[in-house]
């Protein structure tokens, strides 16, 4: 199994937009690539960003236009939001020999045999996902599409709402690498990792992280000074749901704060005497709320829960 950049293609799609220079995003996984990637577009001048790429959500438009680029390519995500200057999404699909594909079939079968499940996915792994819902031992759900995700199916570590819970689905199967993707899969309902080369694996959710954060309303109300993140990348920044959390926390004699920037972090926060972060970016950050300690770190439905 093999990751596909199809460079030639994009080329074509280069020349087609008579590009001159190029701005480049790259997730963690691909940056090994870098170099391959360097040499392929050398015509067009690519300039490389060395920040985190967390998404496909995560448009660095800002050094788009800093560095005067044409064009800004972002690998290894499909499009999750309608950018507002010239920007390739460039999702990149594994290509699979035909033993590869059939080991994975016969461990769906052996697991899944007579089952109604749904296969979700991460954008990479979507023509194998193609092949695998062909099997006909097993009973396989469509995902819906919605907005935000175009591909039915396929999920983003801050979005399963492609998942037809209301189909009493026996299981849902994770076609992937890591627990990132899965993780944002909350619904009580068995959820399995088929990564290929492995095993099946069941994954089993933290239900106490759940239990925390079901908890976060009654903490919210008896801190007093807060601050709201607001990012200022595209496919994150929301300045309307900033401004309507910070209504609703002055209605109720709160201290606030609005905060402006690229990423957020504890070194840049702490000891400007905020008890409580509201993030309107990325929803995940939330998750590495102990980084964040002592300061309480939320997302804006925590405090529309809170004051409700």
């Amino acid at each position: 199994m093999k990751l596909n950049l199809d460079l030639k293609s994009l080329k074509e799609v280069l020349d087609a937009m008579n590009a001159k220079k190029v701005f480049i995003q790259l997730p963690d996984g691909l940056k090994i690539k870098s170099q391959e990637i360097d040499y392929a577009l050398k015509k067009f001048s690519p300039i490389f960003s060395l920040d985190p790429i967390y998404g496909a959500c995560d448009l660095q438009e800002n050094y788009h236009n800093l560095c005067g680029a044409d064009v800004t390519i972002h690998f290894g995500h499909n499009e999750f939001c309608k950018p507002s200057k010239k920007t390739i999404f460039w999702p990149c699909y594994y290509d699979i020999t035909a033993p590869e594909l059939n080991d994975i079939k016969n461990k769906l079968i052996k697991k899944f045999k007579g089952k109604k499940i749904i296969l979700t996915y991460s954008i990479q792994y979507k023509k194998i996902v193609d092949e695998l819902i062909k099997i006909k031992e097993i009973k396989f759900i469509k995902g819906n599409i919605n907005k935000t995700i175009k591909e039915p199916g396929q999920i983003l570590g801050c979005n399963a709402s492609t998942i037809p819970f209301d189909e009493k689905l026996d299981a849902i199967v994770y076609l992937g690498d890591g627990y990132f993707h899965p993780s944002a899969i909350r619904e009580s309902i068995d959820v399995f990792r088929l990564f290929p080369f492995r095993n099946i694996e069941k994954i089993n959710l933290n239900l106490q992280e759940k239990k925390r954060k079901d908890m976060l309303k009654y903490i919210i109300k008896d801190k007093t000074n807060f601050g709201i993140f607001i990012t200022r990348k595209e496919g994150q920044k929301s300045l309307e749901n900033a401004y309507k959390v910070k209504e609703l926390l002055e209605q109720n004699n709160k201290s606030v704060m609005l905060l402006w920037g690229d990423n957020l972090s504890n070194d840049k926060i702490i000891g400007q005497g905020f008890e409580v972060i509201v993030n309107t970016a990325c929803p995940r950050i939330v998750d590495d709320y102990q980084n964040y300690k002592p300061i309480l770190i939320v997302n804006p439905k925590h405090i529309f829960s809170a004051f409700k």
